[in-house]
């Protein structure tokens, strides 16, 4: 469960995000970031604990008040909702793709065609109220999901075999190394599912000792996933690393089923910003009682998933900046800043009240640069090329 939280659609942005940071930085700011991870991880457990295994927004609530409590809400909505806007990009970019060698190139269909038939197909399924409802699609999207990521890694390790690794590798990139620490961050999406996974587990006291071997593993797969995309196609490396992969019955196949797994994980994706921001315009106004607030919630999701597919098809271009933006914004400060914020709060040591505050000037400081350096590149750079099979 650990490893599905953290392991999802960031892991393949990851090889564009070693061309932005290069190599050496890259690798070094995922363990760094990692070992971040775990330490806020383990300190937002332990004020849970401490206050009696609150969640996420009571423990805010409890200890900063009502108004901090909306804001912690209101980054992870904004997260979720990033995470959506990053699905749908992926899910078009990659249909529009398969289209093209379907067709022989003869459909050319523009990108806001894919965003329409995904918000044909999410509408229904954001309107289902029980997330449980979803376990079987859930189940079904991690094994082609695993099965992508195994072809994508023996494919990369085949080219590098072959034809050696790329010759334009940079260790760091002064340009655009900003864009990897957020595309880290957006890839490390799995803090707010670690309280309700601490809660769950049979002995709560061994959660510290899962989960380092858990972010161990899952720095490892994010490195090598990175690492050997960009080992083996260097600059050239498309944002979506499925793109890079050969055209065949095969690969073809296999990116399809990658694509249909980030469509089966939609609703699980977008149901916390449903329910938050449901929660904020209705109260606890209850649909099971009033067909009327029923179907008014019916028609918010609807209005709801529609707009995230206009931001989508608005943000389409610069995918690699969505992701990055997403991490930088809303994934820094769930991650680093609430949860040291929390622990200082419940901690009688002056000590490790230093080491909180600490974390919370770094995520701050780094959430302000990376998302100001994140969309300056986004205003003065082009868009991010579309590989067209067509022109292979």
């Amino acid at each position: 469960m650990l490893l599905k939280a953290f392991v999802g659609t960031g892991v393949l942005f990851l090889p564009q995000a070693f061309k932005n940071g290069g190599m050496g930085f890259s690798i070094g700011i995922l363990m760094f970031l990692g070992y971040l991870n775990l330490y806020c991880m383990n300190l937002l457990v332990e004020a849970s604990i401490a206050m009696g295994g609150l969640s996420f927004g009571d423990l805010a609530h409890q200890l900063f008040g009502s108004g901090f409590r909306k804001l912690v809400l209101g980054s992870i909505a904004i997260s979720q909702m990033g995470f959506s806007c990053a699905y749908y990009i992926f899910v078009a970019t990659n249909l529009r793709y398969l289209t093209l060698l379907a067709s022989g190139c003869r459909w050319d269909f523009p990108q806001w065609f894919f965003m329409a038939i995904q918000v044909l197909v999410y509408v229904p399924l954001s309107l289902v109220r029980k997330i449980k409802s979803f376990s079987v699609t859930s189940l079904i999207a991690d094994v082609f999901i695993l099965f992508g990521l195994a072809y994508i890694l023996s494919f990369d390790i085949f080219k590098i075999s072959s034809r050696g690794i790329a010759k334009d590798l940079l260790w760091i990139n002064l340009e655009s190394f900003p864009l990897l620490i957020g595309t880290a961050m957006f890839a490390f999406e799995g803090i707010c599912l670690i309280l309700p996974i601490a809660g769950s587990m049979k002995k709560p006291e061994e959660f510290s000792s899962v989960i380092k071997w858990c972010m161990f593993t899952i720095v490892v797969v994010l490195i090598v996933i990175g690492s050997m995309g960009y080992l083996a196609f260097g600059s050239d490396v498309s944002t979506v690393i499925f793109l890079d992969l050969p055209q065949g019955s095969f690969p073809n196949g296999l990116q399809f089923l990658y694509v249909i797994a980030i469509i089966l994980s939609f609703p699980l994706c977008v149901y916390p910003a449903i329910r938050i921001t449901e929660q904020g315009i209705f109260g606890h106004k209850n649909g099971k009682s009033s067909y009327l607030v029923k179907w008014q919630k019916n028609i918010f999701r609807t209005l709801l998933v529609s707009f995230l597919g206009v931001v989508s098809w608005a943000g389409s271009d610069s995918l690699d900046k969505v992701v990055s933006l997403v991490g930088c914004l809303a994934c820094i400060p769930l991650s680093f800043i609430y949860p040291a914020m929390f622990h200082y709060k419940i901690t009688t040591s002056q000590f490790y009240k230093t080491i909180d505050i600490l974390l919370i000037v770094f995520g701050t400081i780094s959430m302000i640069y990376t998302t100001f350096v994140t969309l300056q590149q986004w205003a003065v750079n082009a868009p991010s090329p579309q590989k067209d099979p067509c022109r292979i």
